[in-house]
């Protein structure tokens, strides 16, 4: 299927779900050129940069499974802050499906780091065998638990107490793989260029660059783990569509 209709499909499927209005920005890297890839199929109010700003990645490094970090300084600059992005405190969601090599090695993923924050918004999808998801700092604002392996993770703050992180894959179908409530003292979205969110890294760390293939990154509002799940399907058969970058 051609990526324009595979997107088109993916859209018509997310509004028939009732969570089309849950997204932000969602980045789902079609095998069409670099440039069309790092380009946002959904941009809301016109948040962050269209395309991301590209830092180091080649043609190359884009395939029909997504596109592959290096672990050295391929990284990717969304443009867009989390306060930009979410309305409050309380809510957050950043979905990203990791569909290649690289997922066992300890890196950074996806957001902004300030020496611990806070303010932080970071995703470690595998960092010495724990998945972690900090929302809006590493300590009171933190989820973890044991990393499984490749395929979908969505990670949410659904009010400034309760936060949650998804896994999916075709083996394992959709699943919680951590909760944690009664959560306090989580600080805040950050608002300033410090706090633009990176793919593939964080803002903030010039170093432990992501070396994991990535075919889809998505913001979007808190999900609870029904919406979740809905948005994991979609999104695995979007990249059935595509022709690969699913697990």
């Amino acid at each position: 299927m051609s990526s324009v209709l595979a997107v088109d499909k993916f859209c018509l499927g997310l509004i028939a779900d009732g969570i089309y209005t849950n997204q932000k920005v969602v980045t789902a890297f079609p095998n069409d050129g670099l440039a069309a890839a790092l380009t946002p199929i959904i941009r809301v109010n016109s948040l962050g940069l269209s395309p991301w700003t590209n830092n180091n990645f080649v043609a190359g490094d884009l395939s029909v499974g997504g596109l592959q970090g290096d672990g050295v300084n391929k990284h990717l600059v969304t443009g867009a802050t989390p306060a930009e992005v979410w309305d409050s405190d309380g809510d957050c969601g950043i979905t990203i499906y990791s569909s290649g090599t690289g997922f066992t090695d300890t890196r950074y993923d996806f957001g902004h780091w300030s020496a611990g924050g806070p303010p932080v918004c970071s995703v470690y999808l595998y960092w010495g065998g724990t998945t972690y998801f900090d929302c809006w700092n590493s300590t009171g604002g933190r989820t973890s638990g044991a990393a499984p392996s490749n395929g979908y993770f969505c990670c949410t703050r659904t009010s400034t107490s309760a936060e949650a992180i998804y896994k999916g894959s075709s083996s394992g179908g959709h699943a919680i793989l951590v909760s944690a409530t009664g959560q306090s003292s989580i600080s805040n979205r950050g608002t300033t260029s410090a706090h633009i969110m990176h793919v593939f890294g964080f803002n903030g760390a010039s170093s432990t660059y992501s070396d994991k293939r990535f075919s889809y990154v998505g913001l979007h509002t808190g999900m609870d783990s029904t919406q979740s799940a809905y948005q994991y399907a979609r999104v695995q058969q979007l990249r059935t569509d595509l022709g690969g970058g699913y697990v």
